[in-house]
Parts: C-alpha cells; sequence; structure tokens
C-alpha cells in the first residue's frame, strides 16, 4: 500500500513532465497530496517539489505502461491528460497506482472511484473529439483554411489526424482559443504549438460572400414547422454556435 506524503509535486504543464511525476510517486512508492503544472495559479498548503523533465525517462515510464497495462491504459491515459477533468493530474496517478495491480481489467472497473470519473472525462473528450470533425468550418486568409474553436477539452491532437488526412496537400491552421493552442499544417510538415494572443489576418476577397452563400443554404432548407431547438443543441452544442459560419451575421464571427 502506497504511503500518503504531505507534499505537491510540481511539474512543466507536458505530458513527458507529468510521466516524470507519476513514475517519482510510483517508484517511491509514496503517494502525494496533489500534483499540478507550475503555471497553474494556486496557493499550496504543502511543500513542493519540483519534477524535472527527462525525456529519457517519461519514455521508459510509458514503455513500462505499455508493457504491464497494455495499449489501451497508455492511450486512455494520454487522452486523460487532454481532458478538463479537474484535478486530473492526481486521478491519472490513483488510476495508474490500481492499472499496475489490476493490469489491462482495470479498464473494466468502472465502478471504482479511481476509475470512473477519468472513464467519463476521456468519454466527453472522444465525443467533443468526434462533434468537432463536422464543427470545425474554415475560411481563407491569405491562402491558408483557417479556423477557430473553443472546446472544453484539448482535442486537437486527436483532430490532427483527421484533417491531416482530409486536407493533406492543404496548408491549414486551427486555433484552439480556449486552451492556447494551434494545429499548423504546412504540407508535409505538422506542428501543434502552444500560443498566446493570436491574430488572425483578414478573410480572403470573396470569402464573405461564399459565407453568404452558406448561410442562404442553411436557411432555405431549414423546415420551420419541424424544428425541435432541444434535439439541435443536444446534436449541435450551443456552446459551438458562435464559431460557426450559419450562426454568424454577416461580417462578424471569430477573427
Amino acid at each position: 500500500m502506497a504511503t500518503g506524503e504531505q507534499i505537491v509535486y510540481l511539474y512543466d504543464g507536458s505530458f513527458p513532465g507529468l510521466m516524470c511525476a507519476l513514475y517519482e510517486s510510483l517508484h517511491r512508492n509514496c503517494l502525494p497530496e496533489d500534483v499540478c503544472s507550475e503555471d497553474s495559479a494556486v496557493l499550496y498548503l504543502y511543500p513542493t517539489q519540483r519534477i524535472i523533465t527527462d525525456e529519457g525517462q517519461a519514455r521508459s515510464f510509458q514503455k513500462w505502461i505499455l508493457e504491464h497495462c497494455g495499449s489501451d491504459v497508455l492511450t486512455f491515459v494520454r487522452h486523460g491528460f487532454l481532458s478538463c477533468l479537474a484535478r486530473r493530474e492526481i486521478r491519472i496517478l490513483r488510476f495508474l497506482r490500481l492499472a499496475r495491480e489490476r493490469g489491462p481489467r482495470v479498464l473494466d472497473m468502472l465502478q471504482h472511484d479511481d476509475v470512473l470519473p477519468l472513464h467519463r472525462a476521456v468519454l466527453h473528450l472522444r465525443r467533443e473529439s468526434h462533434l468537432l470533425k463536422g464543427f470545425v468550418h474554415f475560411s481563407l486568409r491569405q491562402g491558408v483554411l483557417v479556423a477557430t474553436i473553443g472546446p472544453r477539452n484539448q482535442v486537437l491532437p486527436l483532430l490532427a489526424e483527421h484533417f491531416c488526412t482530409r486536407f493533406s496537400a492543404e496548408r491549414f491552421l486551427i486555433h484552439d482559443s480556449t486552451n492556447n493552442m494551434v494545429l499548423m499544417h504546412d504540407p508535409p510538415r505538422t506542428e501543434l504549438l502552444s500560443v498566446t494572443g493570436v491574430e488572425l489576418s483578414a478573410k480572403d476577397q470573396g470569402e464573405e460572400d461564399i459565407e453568404a452563400l452558406w448561410r442562404l443554404f442553411y436557411d432555405t432548407i431549414d423546415v420551420s414547422g419541424r424544428e425541435n431547438p432541444r434535439l439541435r443543441m443536444s446534436l449541435m452544442p450551443k456552446r459551438y454556435w458562435s464559431f460557426m459560419t450559419e450562426f454568424q451575421e454577416q461580417g462578424t464571427g471569430p477573427r
């Protein structure tokens, strides 16, 4: 049984950094009070320990998870890290401690307190990623396809393969305004970057006309007698509307 330790592990906010923090805990068999990124604005009540990111150690630890718990557990952990779950780092740590004992079967233990919250968070991430494959709307700016989204989770790593396959020969950029991330594709190179203060260039000439035609098409096919607002909001959550052309007035919308 792990011994509790009144200390907070601080890491650099990256996935390799988290892997090093979790390795430290599992290696020492000590359970810290919390695991937090260094830039989180939190007043800690306990002493802190800064965990240095070691890429080699992070790869070795992921290999250990793969060999002892299976690829599904490793993917689950990666997706848990991308989720918007509060205190996700300490929840991932508790989950991995259980996975060390139970192996791949841990994913079926949905009634366990160390599994269910993370399971729900990962489902939310995957569902949001799936929805955004259809809700991302691009506009042409200086010859580059550009889109802005405002997801709750860090969905860009999950969306990358879909859009890079769909637009393999195109230059495009997807800006996640919630998590301050950008997915850039400039064939054959693709990058995920952390950014702040993004300013997008003006839309290319004729783009406003194309968007107006799309809004006209959307309004034309509408059947007012069969409107079901509740169903529409369940299939197309309202928080995405401000980024979708059909819900914007002419000349408005995310810039």
